[in-house]
């Protein structure tokens, strides 16, 4: 069953609440969505204030750059209205 964007932003800020930072390529495979479509959430959620997004230079393990997401205090507010 193909889930809505809006059951797989919850996913997304769900699973952001019980971490306190989360890779982009993280999330694609705890979401279970492909890359491209959590890349859009995310935009998405940063639009709305509900996270925040984080660029970094250089991985520690293999020195690629990589994006990084923490849920905001509007994020947290929405996704508990939403339960």
């Amino acid at each position: 069953m193909r889930r809505t964007p809006i059951q797989i932003r919850k996913e997304i800020l769900t699973l952001l609440q019980q971490n306190k930072e989360v890779s982009l390529r993280k999330l694609e495979s705890k979401v279970n969505t492909n890359f491209e479509t959590i890349k859009r959430q995310i935009k998405d959620l940063e639009s709305l204030g509900f996270i925040i997004i984080k660029k970094y230079n250089a991985h520690p393990r293999n020195k690629k750059p990589y994006q990084t997401c923490k849920i905001t205090q509007e994020g947290l507010k929405w996704i508990r209205k939403e339960k």
